[in-house]
């Protein structure tokens, strides 16, 4: 059976402090991905969840609880707010927050061949290796080596899930 509410209030209180500087009050305990955990009685659960859920209200069906800070260990209700996946991917690209993955303000979604900023091969290269890797007779862990690829990425394309369109 989960905790009162009550009980969880505490329980977050106690195990956070405040930022003096950002008003973020800080989870102190376990950690997923920099965003605190805690046993709510049923479960382990995010701790800005949680806290969302005690301080604030529900979590309405098919959203996400989104930092306005920015940082994923804040508890802070004034800093939690609802919205969808959408909204956080908006968010964290307008803050500019995706992992360096952004070219000159432009994000690469959608970007694929040699035009993408990750890409390892070329067409023209993958048009000689495709016949290669679909005829069987290569040994694909080799032929990553000598293409300086990993062999998943060979996989992929022989299987169509990488470079399907060539």
């Amino acid at each position: 059976m989960r905790h009162s509410d009550e009980f969880i209030r505490r329980r977050l209180l106690a195990r956070s402090e405040v930022d003096g500087t950002t008003g973020c009050r800080m989870w102190r305990r376990a950690t997923r991905g920099g965003y605190g955990r805690l046993w709510d009685g049923e479960r382990v659960a995010d701790a800005h969840r949680l806290a969302h859920e005690v301080f604030i209200g529900p979590i309405p069906a098919g959203l996400d609880v989104l930092h306005e800070c920015d940082r994923p260990g804040c508890i802070e209700p004034e800093h939690l707010w609802c919205g969808t996946v959408a909204e956080n991917m908006a968010d964290r690209d307008a803050k500019g927050r995706n992992g360096g993955f952004k070219n000159a303000g432009r994000s690469h979604e959608g970007v694929r061949g040699s035009a993408h900023p990750r890409s390892k091969l070329t067409e023209d290269e993958v048009r000689i290796v495709k016949p290669r890797l679909l005829s069987g007779r290569v040994k694909v862990s080799a032929l990553a080596r000598d293409l300086g690829v990993s062999p998943s990425l060979l996989f992929g394309i022989r299987s169509g899930r990488n470079w399907g369109w060539v």
